[in-house]
């Protein structure tokens, strides 16, 4: 049942520069107060823009708080990575409460490419947007999830890769996400080895214009 009484979510849920130069919390630029915590191998680094957050690859991650996807239904989630190795199924976020519901960004699935995947009925169930390549290690690369209705786009430097018209789950119907990652898996996959920076998510899909927009940000 719905909580019809639940105010809706905001439409810039919660964004992380990663600035800081110190400490284990990465503060959220929206104001919302969704303060994320860093977990594990981490540090802070130089950015893309300022500083970044970078993650060891054996156990460095970034938690963010539970519940963070409570009531989005169209959503954006965009972000810029750079990665020192390549590892099948490591993760770039993974937002959810298990195995058997999340949904994740994987800079190459066992295909060899860059996936983004929904479920709350474990992989078996997974509704996916597959990119033509894995992401590249070595560089700052921009990429984005968005989905609009039924349709669902993924980006790499601010360009369409891939497209999904057919995705009929919603982040909103992942209960209980108290497993809410970047870096890190819901599976023993591995961790990401590299930095992330800028990381965004909003609760509406975002025009092409505007995720151009953002991967030529300075």
């Amino acid at each position: 049942y719905w909580n019809v009484n639940a105010a809706p979510p905001p439409a810039f849920v919660a964004w992380y520069r990663f600035d800081e130069t110190a400490g284990t919390t990465a503060a959220d630029a929206t104001g919302n107060g969704k303060t994320a915590t860093l977990a594990g191998g981490t540090s802070w680094t130089a950015g893309r823009a300022g500083n970044a957050v970078a993650l060891n690859g054996s156990d460095g991650h970034v938690r963010l708080p539970n519940g963070i996807l409570d009531g989005i239904g169209n959503f954006t989630v965009a972000m810029w990575v750079r990665l020192n190795t390549v590892s099948a199924w490591s993760r770039i976020f993974d937002l959810g409460s298990g195995t058997q519901a999340s949904m994740f960004l994987t800079p190459q699935s066992s295909a060899g490419t860059a996936r983004f995947a929904i479920t709350t009925g474990g992989a078996g169930a997974e509704q996916r947007i597959n990119a033509p390549s894995a992401l590249p290690a070595g560089t700052w690369t921009h990429v984005a999830v968005t989905l609009s209705g039924n349709l669902g786009i993924l980006y790499v430097g601010g360009a369409e890769v891939a497209r999904n018209a057919a995705i009929t789950l919603r982040p909103g119907g992942i209960t209980a996400s108290t497993q809410n990652y970047l870096g890190r898996s819901q599976y023993a996959d591995p961790y990401l080895n590299g930095a992330l920076d800028d990381f965004r998510l909003y609760s509406r899909a975002l025009s092409a214009a505007e995720i151009q927009s953002l991967a030529q940000t300075p």
